[in-house]
């Protein structure tokens, strides 16, 4: 059988607010909260240590879906980390019984197409241009520049 071959990509301006330097005061509390330095030879270490998880963090925050409403939580999935963001997304994406992936089309997708799921929940979909790149800028930190600001 024949496989149709698709582009997953990221061309938004920026997936990174920019480099982290110094882990936050929350990181260094977890860390003694959770004794993970204390095989550090130095304080040096603490904060080499306070510094990767900082920014691990900041790459899961940015790259996270919402998973459930109530409670409030949040996942990283790995296929629906391939794909860019767009205010009119192709394609919508889930899981059905937690273990399998469904990503289904919204419109047509050609062969050679981009695709693109959207960052944002469905109903933000519906509000203005203005309301929803400040909602991008604020939770994944780029400026949406897809083809719905030019339509």
């Amino acid at each position: 059988m024949h496989a149709t071959q698709y582009k997953f990509s990221r061309h938004h301006q920026s997936i990174f607010p920019g480099e982290v330097n110094q882990a936050s005061s929350d990181v260094m509390l977890l860390i003694d909260e959770l004794h993970l330095a204390d095989k550090a030879e130095s304080e040096e270490q603490k904060q080499e240590l306070g510094l990767l998880i900082e920014r691990l963090l900041q790459v899961w925050i940015l790259n996270c879906f919402e998973h459930s409403e109530n409670p409030l939580g949040y996942s990283t999935y790995f296929m629906s980390s391939f794909m860019s963001h767009s205010c009119h997304p192709n394609v919508v994406w889930h899981y059905k019984n937690d273990d399998l992936f469904v990503l289904r089309a919204r419109r047509k997708v050609k062969a050679g197409d981009e695709i693109c799921c959207s960052y944002l929940a469905e109903e933000a979909l519906m509000e203005s241009a203005q309301a929803r790149r400040h909602c991008l800028e604020e939770s994944k930190h780029f400026l949406c520049t897809c083809e719905r600001y030019v339509l």
